[in-house]
């Protein structure tokens, strides 16, 4: 079976309601699986441009600037 993998560093300057990000999120978390379904993680969505710029310099990743929207994935350690 062949895998295929695309990323994407470019983005589009293209505003995206929070809504459209809560759905997708909601969406992930009714499809992904869990050990045990504790559902441990928890979803950080950034819009703000102070935040994302911070984050893009804590991270290293530059492109962290131009997305619309990061989305941050956590989970409980333990």
């Amino acid at each position: 079976m062949e895998s295929y993998r695309k990323s994407s560093r470019t983005y589009s300057n293209k505003k995206i309601n929070y809504e459209i990000i809560k759905n997708i999120i909601n969406k992930a978390i009714n499809y992904a699986p869990s050990s045990c379904n504790h559902q441990m993680w928890h979803f950080i969505a950034i819009d703000n441009k102070k935040i994302k710029n911070s984050a893009a310099v804590i991270s290293g990743q530059s492109h962290f600037k131009e997305a619309a929207w990061i989305i941050f994935i956590t989970t409980h350690y333990g």
